[in-house]
């Protein structure tokens, strides 16, 4: 608790300096203070504690008002029980006029940065701030505060964590803006190692290892090993020789299969797309796609154009233009015709009437006909003149 009387020599001497009456001002503060003290002690040590501005702004240490520390739920019965690692929550003793401005403590001197208390032995595990009350209710449980403690003092918690005899230095108790509300007296506390003393140590020390003791050398040992190395040897060696006598041999090379010419394909699409009757169930969509695809697929192949990826306009163009088979002027009017007559059902509403769908079908297939590769059979070849042999002609 603070010492109002300590205090007021030292205002005493800072205010009075080296006047002529200041040993009588002492005498006679001194004698009231001993008459009185009874009377206006609490009343003066509350005066103090809610002054506590000027002392926290000149940052002097001593006119501070201090208070007495002490352990409060602490499980160890006595000082030389305590280990470390172990957490003590100590009460700063008739605290309470600043109760509600501390929120942390710091090592004296008080500066930008406080020095730590860890080279004291020890270490803050809870500020005051943690253990804030509120109309005389504990705070909220934190992770540094499982069970807060309803106080009118601050509390704070510290961990040990050094051995030996430890002394905690005085604290200075701080409100959020970093400024000193009061400080702290030392205390001393003793902890001991969490390894345990050194008696503790000789006895469990292990006992010394024997020294080596002869024993006969296992025979039956090596030649079962032997045994079972020899039986894994045979089953290697005969597994090896089943695995070549049932080899498989190596297997003959794919003999390509030739590729069918490009007329039996699209006769054969065009066959097929007739069996499926889209006409005939008035899909007439279907069925004008497949002939276009179908000849588009052909003319790629057979005069090596991009017909695929061609307009209808683009591939009269590229039929014109192409160097394999020369194609007169009527037969071009005929594949223009036949894909107007296709776009006009592909890319409109249109349904066409009567027998155009099977019409359009016949026309696809005499245009194969007519511009295929024909096959030459015995006799000369058209294309190389060898005997014997069949050829693929052009018309």
């Amino acid at each position: 608790m603070g010492k109002p009387w300590c205090d007021f020599f030292a205002r005493a001497r800072a205010v009075g300096g080296s006047s002529p009456i200041a040993p009588v001002a002492w005498v006679v503060a001194l004698g009231s203070l001993l008459a009185f003290q009874p009377a206006i002690g609490p009343g003066f040590a509350r005066a103090e504690s809610t002054s506590l501005s000027p002392a926290a702004q000149t940052g002097d240490f001593l006119l501070l008002p201090a208070y007495d520390l002490e352990i409060v739920e602490d499980a160890k019965p006595s000082h030389s029980d305590r280990s470390v690692g172990d957490s003590i929550k100590l009460r700063a003793l008739g605290s309470q006029s600043v109760r509600d401005r501390v929120v942390s403590v710091a090592k004296a001197p008080v500066a930008e940065s406080p020095e730590s208390i860890s080279g004291d032995g020890f270490h803050v595990v809870a500020q005051p701030g943690a253990f804030l009350v509120t109309s005389g209710a504990a705070a909220p449980n934190t992770s540094h505060n499982p069970s807060p403690t309803p106080s009118d003092d601050v509390i704070f918690e510290l961990a040990l964590v050094r051995s030996g005899d430890l002394k905690l230095p005085a604290l200075v108790l701080l409100d959020e803006a970093k400024k000193a509300q009061g400080r702290t007296r030392p205390l001393q506390l003793k902890a001991k190692s969490a390894l345990g003393s050194a008696e503790d140590a000789e006895k469990n020390k292990p006992a010394e290892l024997l020294p080596p003791i002869g024993l006969a050398f296992p025979i039956w040992a090596a030649v079962a090993l032997g045994l079972v190395g020899a039986a894994l040897m045979a089953g290697v060696i005969w597994g090896v020789l089943r695995w070549f006598k049932n080899r498989r041999p190596a297997a003959l090379p794919k003999v390509p299969v030739p590729e069918k010419p490009e007329d039996q394909v699209a006769l054969q699409a065009l066959s097929e797309l007739e069996q499926k009757g889209f006409a005939l169930n008035s899909q007439f969509k279907k069925h004008y796609f497949g002939i276009s695809e179908i000849l588009k697929a052909y003319f790629a192949r057979r005069f090596e154009v991009d017909a695929l990826e061609s307009t209808s306009g683009e591939l009269v163009q590229l039929l014109e233009k192409q160097s394999k088979r020369p194609l007169d002027r009527s037969f071009l009017e005929r594949v223009t015709a036949l894909y107007e007559k296709l776009d006009r059902v592909k890319f409109t509403d249109f349904a066409p009437t009567g027998r155009e769908p099977q019409l359009l079908l016949e026309e696809a297939r005499k245009i194969v006909l007519e511009t295929r590769i024909k096959v030459v059979a015995a006799g000369i070849s058209a294309t190389n003149g060898a005997k014997g042999s069949e050829a693929r002609s052009a018309i």
